[in-house]
């Protein structure tokens, strides 16, 4: 959103529902156009993500910010900075460049010396804070354009000291760890040349020299055809000597739309030729389609296998296979099912999950889920299952009072451990809210929860009471306390937090909030993170937008 001509800002929120817990990412970023062409960008998130500590998966969440300024102080001169620190328990799997428990630095800088030539300089360093690794480089070259050809030189050190870690364990950067294929010391060159050929076809050699040992010396040439409007062709041949290994590459993809909303690639990844000792192919659908006038669907299929040699340990063979279907067959009623399927040389996971959603009256709404994860492994078994049973109140007409009731059951079985894991839980929760004025909201929460685990019951229960009222038209501030009684242990804990929130647009408000406790989700909700500061936003749909669902006149 743009503030100022010189000023923007932005918001991110991102849920993805899991059999465990479900999967939070919120953000918010800001951009200032400065003087002398010069643009200062700095992002901030937090996650809630599932880790495994001790054998067991929980969430845990953490936080990043990065900084960047470009600059480009003259006509010649053009400078990139950039800092970015990630903690040990931030998780975005998407971001390859945003790995937990990182901290990187980099400054790059290109002087244009003629029409046609340029002078850059790099430098980067790498912190891995889980593994106690670092990764230094230092670089500087030239780079040449001629017409439809570019040529470039660099002169680079680079040193690294850490060692691949390999999944199952924790702190394991698979699929994003490239440390392998880094050298623990290199002084070297780089010459490569790309030729536009046509405006579809494209050709690039590379090699890369190292002064020091035999290691870090690889060759490469890539060739780039577009075939026609939605395919592309690509090929990639590379031969390299690394510490202990020497390896041919081959990489052969088509990438197409099959029809619409659908890709589809085939690609083949050769090591040493045909005959050699590792060939992989990798096979692809990605698919999204209407089935009917009130059914979507949804499918995808993967298949990563080594055609010989032995697999190696940081690239596993795999067949995935994931379908969804969402059907409406009234307008009071929607159902939505799930069914996924991995397969991997020492694991198979298993997802399957149905859904309703029924309206019971105008103001009353049911809500039904139940889900199955089953994950196999050579150490063992993890199996749960959940179940949901929900009833909202939600009036129309006058919406100063709401109301929700929850019931949910918990299965979890987990063979991975010595001791192994075995247990179940029921949990109920009721959540009012009343507007007794314009300005004030009051919210109050009931939840119970009864654990089975390992031969012991015991039985956990929260009190919560919050308030929140608007100070002015665009900001507000709210109080929430917390009574969470542990009756096995004769235990009662006090929490709670507080906020203060800022209306951005009308119906969307940007809170930034501290919680001074580390209760139980199932009890708080699933979208409390735990002890610490927090960011979050909240959206109002008033009567305008629920009158134009289905059904509403």
């Amino acid at each position: 959103m743009k503030v100022q001509p010189w000023i923007e800002v932005g918001l991110t929120a991102i849920r993805e529902e899991n059999e465990i817990s479900d999967y939070l990412l919120s953000g918010a970023d800001l951009t200032l156009r400065l003087p002398g062409k010069t643009v200062l960008k700095a992002e901030w998130a937090r996650s809630r993500s599932l880790f495994e500590e001790a054998g067991v998966l929980a969430p845990k969440s953490d936080g990043g910010w990065m900084v960047n300024l470009e600059s480009h102080p003259t006509e010649k001169l053009s400078l990139l900075a950039h800092y970015r620190e990630t903690g040990t328990w931030f998780g975005n799997l998407s971001a390859i460049d945003a790995m937990r428990g990182m901290r990187k630095y980099s400054l790059d800088v290109a002087y244009l010396l003629n029409n046609s030539l340029t002078l850059r300089g790099r430098t980067l360093q790498e912190d891995d804070t889980l593994n106690q690794m670092k990764h230094r480089y230092a670089g500087l070259g030239l780079e040449k354009k001629s017409g439809p050809t570019s040529f470039l030189i660099e002169f680079y050190h680079e040193t690294a000291r850490g060692t691949y870690v390999a999944p199952p364990d924790p702190n394991s950067r698979f699929p994003f760890d490239i440390r392998e294929d880094i050298p623990e010391r290199s002084t070297a060159v780089r010459f490569r040349v790309e030729r536009q050929l046509s405006s579809d076809f494209s050709l690039s050699l590379e090699h890369r020299q190292n002064f020091l040992s035999t290691e870090d010396v690889i060759s490469q040439f890539g060739v780039d055809y577009r075939l026609e409007k939605n395919r592309k062709l690509y090929l990639r041949q590379q031969y390299g000597q690394y510490a202990g290994r020497t390896e041919m590459r081959t990489a052969l993809g088509v990438e197409a739309e099959v029809f619409r909303n659908t890709v589809a690639f085939n690609e083949y990844r050769l090591s040493d030729g045909l005959d050699g000792g590792r060939n992989q192919q990798a096979i692809g659908l990605r698919n999204r389609f209407l089935l009917g006038p009130d059914i979507t669907g949804d499918i995808r299929i993967e298949n990563l296998t080594t055609v010989s040699g032995r697999e190696r340990q940081e690239q596993p063979d795999g067949l995935a296979v994931a379908t969804g279907v969402e059907y409406l067959p009234a307008d009071n009623l929607k159902l939505t099912g799930r069914l996924e399927y991995r397969h991997q040389s020492s694991e198979d996971t298993y997802l399957g999950e149905v859904g309703a959603a029924y309206r019971l009256k105008s103001d009353l709404y049911g809500l039904f889920r139940q889900r199955f994860f089953l994950d196999n492994m050579d150490s063992g078994q993890r199996r749960t299952g959940r179940t949901l049973l929900g009833l909202a109140y939600r009036p129309l007409e006058d919406d100063r009072f709401n109301g929700l009731l929850r019931l949910e059951f918990k299965n979890d079985k987990d063979t991975m451990t010595d001791s192994g894991y075995r247990g179940n839980a029921y949990i109920i929760s009721a959540e009012v809210n009343y507007q007794t004025s314009a300005q004030t909201q009051w919210s109050g929460k009931y939840a119970g929860k009864l654990s089975l685990e390992s031969g012991f019951t015991h039985y956990t229960d929260l009190i919560s009471g919050r308030v929140l009222r608007d100070i002015t038209d665009r900001f507000d501030f709210a109080l929430e306390a917390r009574l969470l009684r542990s009756r096995l242990a004769h235990n009662l804990m006090v929490g709670g937090s507080m906020e203060v929130g800022y209306r951005l647009i009308k119906n969307v408000w940007l809170s930034l909030g501290y919680s001074f406790d580390d209760f139980d989700t199932d009890l708080v909700g699933d979208s409390y993170q735990g002890k610490g500061p927090y960011l979050k936003i909240r959206f109002k749909f008033d009567e305008s937008i629920v009158k134009a669902l289905p059904g509403r006149q």
